[in-house]
């Protein structure tokens, strides 16, 4: 570990993998570290993110098959540009078009809930502020 038990960034552990969905202008990359016994995601990347049809986004993901649970903390969006989005989302599929439903927060839209119902829709956002 470094300063303040923090680990130094490395690799996602198994089961996490990571991906650009869609044509990213910039690549992804995620690292981690732990912090507080917990894993601590830190990501990079340029797209248009959730647009009509063809999403582009740095996907961290995991596999699920059945019932699960996830708790996501978001810590800094606040420090980041208008546009970023972070969140939690499901989705069928790994295709930029594919159904799919999700939180995210953002600057510039506070918290939506947004929902792809049919493959190549458009996503239908819920603003909550």
């Amino acid at each position: 570990p470094s300063a303040a038990g923090v680990a130094a960034p490395g690799p996602l552990p198994a089961p996490w993998r990571q991906i650009d969905i869609g044509k990213a202008v910039i690549p992804g990359n995620t690292v981690r570290g732990d912090a507080d016994n917990a894993l601590a995601f830190t990501g990079a990347m340029a797209g248009v993110g959730f647009s009509d049809r063809d999403d582009a986004y740095h996907f961290v993901y995991q596999i699920l098959e059945g019932d699960g649970s996830m708790i996501v903390r978001i810590s800094d969006i606040y420090q980041q540009p208008d546009n970023t989005n972070c969140g939690l989302i499901m989705r069928e599929s790994l295709d930029p078009e594919s159904r799919g439903v999700g939180s995210s927060v953002s600057r510039r839209r506070g918290l939506v809930w947004q929902v792809r119902a049919k493959q190549g829709a458009p996503w239908v956002f819920t603003e909550h502020r």
